[in-house]
């Protein structure tokens, strides 16, 4: 999609706004109350485009906008290890360590394998 593109490009910025004009399109139906039936497609497809911006303002290092986003997609998805990594790395690094290790922790359950994962948990600890 575009909004990938222009992440793999470097365009970070760009991506952003791309994200944002997509998730305009779904946010209705995507932050309708959970168990709507009409809403679970946008609320799979919202999730997703959060967990992009939450990667975009990590890159761009805007803390709370990634914080935002993830906690955003971890509503409809609590099981996400990327919403739980990146939502845990911005509250690292906004000193919020008590929640970056609760969504670290859970992170690394859910991907035992991820060497950055693990490192950022011992950061956070």
């Amino acid at each position: 999609d575009e909004g990938s593109r222009r992440l793999q490009e470097g365009s970070v910025q760009e991506a952003v706004a791309t994200y944002r004009r997509a998730l305009s399109h779904v946010w209705a139906l995507y932050r309708c109350p959970r168990g709507a039936a009409a809403s679970a497609g946008a609320a799979a497809v919202g999730a997703a485009i959060d967990l992009n911006l939450a990667l975009c303002h990590v890159k761009l290092e805007e803390w709370d906008a990634a914080r935002r986003c993830a906690t955003r997609a971890l509503n409809v998805a609590p099981d996400s290890a990327k919403g739980l990594y990146r939502r845990g790395l911005a509250c690292l690094q906004l000193g919020l360590l008590d929640a970056a290790e609760d969504d670290l922790a859970a992170a690394s359950k859910l991907e035992p394998a991820a060497l950055e994962i693990r490192q950022r948990l011992e950061e956070a600890r």
